[in-house]
């Protein structure tokens, strides 16, 4: 990704995109567009190197799978259908942790926790507007 400077000025931090961020590409997209047109140009051909090792445990990735693009969602001023395409998404990601920790797979157990704790903080950012 690559940004005009002036296209990122009025970017704020955000507590929520500390750590593993989840989403950061998004959030600077939207914030760049906010400044103008957003060009994306489907010919650029990008080498993406991937870590064969996460660099945060499976549980966080999977909390900031779903409280991260929870934050989006509130970002963009959402309406309500995205808030329940959301929920429903959230919904059958947790669902597929619950599955890789049945069968026993690697890290399912705490991608399952990290997705309920991920859920557990949107309920309480909607219900209490807080988060733990």
């Amino acid at each position: 990704m690559s940004f005009r400077k002036e296209a990122l000025k009025n970017i704020a931090e955000k507590e929520w995109l500390q750590g593993y961020s989840l989403g950061e590409d998004l959030y600077l997209s939207f914030i760049a567009r906010q400044e103008g047109i957003l060009v994306i140009n489907p010919n650029m051909k990008v080498k993406h190197y991937r870590a064969t090792i996460s660099k945060d445990n499976a549980a966080t990735i999977a909390y900031s799978q779903i409280f991260n693009h929870f934050k989006l969602l509130q970002e963009y001023n959402a309406s309500i259908l995205r808030y329940l395409a959301f929920l429903m998404t959230a919904c059958g990601i947790i669902a597929l942790y619950a599955v890789r920790m049945i069968l026993r797979k690697p890290a399912g157990r705490e991608q399952f926790q990290g997705g309920i704790q991920g859920m557990r903080s949107v309920w309480r950012e909607i219900f209490w507007g807080k988060r733990p």
